[in-house]
């Protein structure tokens, strides 16, 4: 009965150790722009189911994302995300999807890297089918016929 308390109790100090780590930012859904912003209608619910939970400021956080050393692998992993990739900074005027990064989508979707298989186990929404795989190709397309950012007026 003593070892059953001291684990309960050193659970409860790594659960707490960690909500202190995540602070309340870490839980909060920031408002954000959306990317449709510079992505065609069709294409933003699938960027927005499969990608922006970690490729934005708007990761809806769930609640095994508090428990240490959990908390740590997922907030590790969506600092990743947005360094590589952030949505959040293309509806906002401060930034907008280049040439290569709209390639980096399609090849990351058809080599099936992205959504990574752990995300896509935990999460099945975020499970792109192939017409959603040619979408976001297909956009690419779309964005490599477009003129540079520097002839845009």
């Amino acid at each position: 009965m003593k070892r059953l308390l001291v684990l309960v109790a050193c659970a409860g100090l790594l659960f707490v150790m960690g909500r202190a780590k995540t602070g309340k930012a870490a839980v909060t859904v920031i408002a954000s722009p959306r990317s449709d912003a510079f992505a065609p209608p069709r294409i933003e619910p699938v960027l927005e189911r499969a990608c922006h939970n970690c490729h934005s400021d708007r990761t809806d956080w769930p609640w095994y994302s508090h428990i240490p050393p959990v908390s740590l692998m997922i907030r590790r992993d969506v600092a990743r995300g947005r360094s590589k990739l952030d949505f959040s900074q293309w509806g906002d005027g401060s930034g907008r999807p280049t040439r290569n990064e709209v390639q980096e989508i399609c090849d990351a979707v058809s080599d099936g890297s992205m959504p990574p298989k752990g995300y896509r186990m935990m999460h099945r929404e975020a499970t792109l089918s192939s017409g959603e795989i040619e979408l976001l190709c297909r956009w690419d397309n779309f964005a490599r016929a477009q003129p540079p950012l520097s002839q845009e007026k």
